[in-house]
């Protein structure tokens, strides 16, 4: 993983070394407690250890570090930088993973990219987006969509498989992001985002969003037909138990293709999702009670409170998912 070095004291820049050297510390301990994105069901998916963290690196010299970090087939996450170098930092990304598309080798970058804002953004107020985990769940959306696109996809399908009627969480989920992603669009909101007057997504004639019955998932032409011509598939809402079923049929249809098309999930289970009912993630970061980062999964799941969800009161987690 890298962060971009800059010598500044701004303070919007020196935030993003605090968050940076937070998300470190999340994923230690989300590694530590075998959580997402760690662990699947007990099974341990990818080794923390094996990660490289580089946080001294310039903008000039990016091209040259992702070059020679991917030499061997490893992946480079770029998992901060300042708004400012967003476009430039992009194009040294694109550029990179077209290379490696036609030498049809592994080694691709990626930009998970979160704009620092002049004010931070509160959670919201209203139904399900009132609840702590929302954000990061529609972060996570955001950033794979940034992910396939700097991979070379030229459109993108979001899928949500349907659930059942007593899947409230799952059910609500969904719509909500939906809304966002339209508002994000309309209004030039990240992840829709526009630096020095260049788009870095999609346009919305080039993204659809749809929900599927799993049994129409699991059909081979699903997938097949939705990533052909450059297409690039994102799950973005699934039950518990229906996302084991979808992960077993991704790595079917990756076997098939060998890398050569895209279909990621960007959905975690409600153990992950939920284990943090209150939304503080961890520590702050700015001492203001407005706390931000990724999930703390340290706390238990067995009954979460859920407060600041629409239902309130004490609810069994599995009840939502």
């Amino acid at each position: 993983m890298l962060i971009l070095q800059q010598h500044t004291t701004k303070p919007r820049r020196a935030y993003l070394f605090k968050a940076a050297r937070k998300l470190q510390d999340d994923m230690s301990k989300a590694f530590e407690l075998q959580k997402h994105p760690f662990y699947d069901h007990g099974k341990q998916v990818i080794d923390y250890t094996k990660i490289n963290w580089a946080s001294q690196i310039f903008l000039e010299a990016l091209g040259e570090e992702i070059t020679n970090k991917t030499a061997d087939g490893c992946a480079v996450i770029i998992a901060a930088c300042d708004v400012e170098d967003v476009g430039e930092v992009k194009r040294v990304v694109r550029a990179h993973n077209r290379a490696k598309e036609l030498q049809e080798s592994h080694g691709r970058a990626k930009f998970a990219f979160m704009p620092l804002f002049e004010a931070l953004p509160r959670r919201q107020s209203e139904g399900i987006k009132k609840c702590g985990w929302y954000s990061f769940y529609r972060f996570s959306v955001m950033a794979n969509m940034q992910i396939a696109v700097d991979q070379g996809a030229a459109r993108l399908k979001l899928l949500g498989i349907q659930p059942d009627v007593g899947n409230a969480m799952t059910i609500s989920e969904y719509p909500a992001l939906e809304e966002d992603l339209k508002e994000a669009y309309e209004n030039r909101k990240y992840p829709f985002i526009e630096v020095n007057g260049e788009k870095l997504l999609l346009e919305a004639e080039e993204f659809t969003m749809a929900r599927e019955r799993l049994e129409n998932f699991r059909q081979k032409s699903f997938l097949d037909d939705h990533t052909n011509d450059l297409g690039s598939v994102i799950i973005v809402s699934a039950t518990d138990a229906d996302g084991r079923a979808a992960a077993k049929v991704l790595q079917a249809f990756h076997a098939r293709h060998k890398g050569a098309r895209q279909v990621m999930r960007a959905w975690a289970t409600a153990a992950d999702q939920y284990a943090d009912p209150h939304g503080d993630h961890g520590l702050g970061l700015t001492g203001s009670g407005e706390r931000l980062g990724i999930a703390d999964s340290g706390a238990r799941v067995e009954k979460v409170c859920c407060q600041t969800c629409p239902s309130g009161g004490m609810e069994h987690r599995h009840e939502y998912r």
